[in-house]
């Protein structure tokens, strides 16, 4: 029997994923409200072997969820459902260690077998995800924030893909609340974000940071 909990708040989406998940024998369903709390519950209770996460607009921790969920419980696979369109389902760097990407107008008999593949340890993607991978694939050797990374690796300084995501954010002005709102993260997430890059890049004003940034980004 494949277990899988389906994490969204949308009822009305979970009931069509649930229609078509129960047409098969073998898949038992778990539906979970998308708190931190309520998930970590019912997962001890039910442990799925496949999380399947409804991500849009109004999902503002679910990068956060995520991490969290991957740190505890490693051996179950996650699947990312993202609406038509989804204006992030191109950011993959910021979903490490999921095992699938698919948009809602998967069709059911794609979306079980997806689902299948990813059970038996395959990495499934939607055909219109693939293709925002590969164009932000062929312009990276131009991207600024990974010309940052790079910079900053000449100085011996290392950041994660998330540490990158803030700190550009940061060279670019933004505020934390803006970019609590641009990585659809909590603003105290943020927070934590930006006190652990300035520990990194040992400078703890953000002005200088901007200015730092700047700098080795000209040479």
């Amino acid at each position: 029997m494949m277990k899988i909990a389906i994490i969204d708040k949308d009822q009305l989406i979970n009931r069509g994923l649930r229609i078509i998940l129960d047409e098969n024998d073998d898949f038992e369903i778990l539906e979970i409200e998308p708190n931190s709390n309520t998930i970590h519950n019912k997962v001890d209770e039910f442990i799925p072997d496949i999380m399947l996460i409804h991500v849009n607009d109004y999902t503002n921790n679910f990068a956060e969820i995520i991490n969290d969920l991957r740190k505890i419980y490693a051996s179950i696979k996650i699947i990312l459902m993202f609406p038509n369109g989804y204006r992030n389902a191109g950011s993959f760097d910021i979903y490490e260690g999921v095992n699938g990407f698919l948009l809602n107008n998967i069709s059911a008999e794609g979306f079980v077998y997806s689902i299948r593949n990813v059970y038996d340890n395959q990495f499934v993607l939607s055909k219109e995800i693939a293709e925002k991978m590969i164009s932000k694939a062929q312009y990276g050797s131009t991207d600024e924030k990974e010309k940052m990374k790079q910079k900053l690796r000449l100085k011996g300084i290392s950041i994660s893909s998330r540490d990158s995501d803030v700190l550009y954010l940061i060279y670019s002005n933004y505020k934390n609340k803006e970019i609590a709102g641009e990585l659809q993260l909590p603003e105290k997430t943020v927070r934590d974000y930006v006190s652990r890059v300035y520990k990194k890049i040992n400078i703890n004003n953000r002005k200088q940071v901007i200015g730092f940034i700047r700098q080795i980004m000209e040479e």
